[in-house]
């Protein structure tokens, strides 16, 4: 089982994760509403409602720290993109435990490199990976 983080480091920067019962004023009507989770760019904090569920309290994590990733490089996504962003990086993680454990592993990876004979089949033509 793996344990709420209370703080993460994000681009050099520890930010605090808070569990409260959230409400956000509209800046526009000063009224007030429930929100799943906030993050705060003068405070550098992330809060997240203690009414969610946990996977929408980790859903909200992520959007949080998207919106945070926006505020420190300046991105200005709107916050559709910041949405749809953190939703599929969620399922992204979810679907693929192992791919988080690769990512995170401090050990030299182990690419599978293809046979001789898979080698010689397609020639002469340069089968390095391109991109990033």
């Amino acid at each position: 089982m793996s344990r709420f983080p209370t703080e993460i480091r994000l681009l050099g920067v520890s930010i605090p994760v808070n569990v409260s019962y959230c409400k956000s004023k509209d800046p526009l009507s000063d009224d007030e509403e429930v929100v799943f989770g906030e993050w705060d760019m003068n405070d550098m904090t992330i809060t997240l409602n203690s009414k969610c569920s946990p996977v929408h309290s980790k859903v909200t994590l992520l959007h949080e720290l998207v919106h945070a990733i926006d505020d420190m490089l300046g991105l200005e996504l709107d916050h559709q993109d910041i949405y749809c962003l953190s939703q599929a990086l969620y399922q992204l993680v979810s679907d693929n435990p192992k791919l988080v454990d690769y990512l995170v592993s401090t050990e030299l990876p182990v690419i599978p490199r293809p046979d001789k004979q898979e080698r010689d089949s397609k020639g002469s033509e340069d089968s390095s990976p391109k991109g990033y």
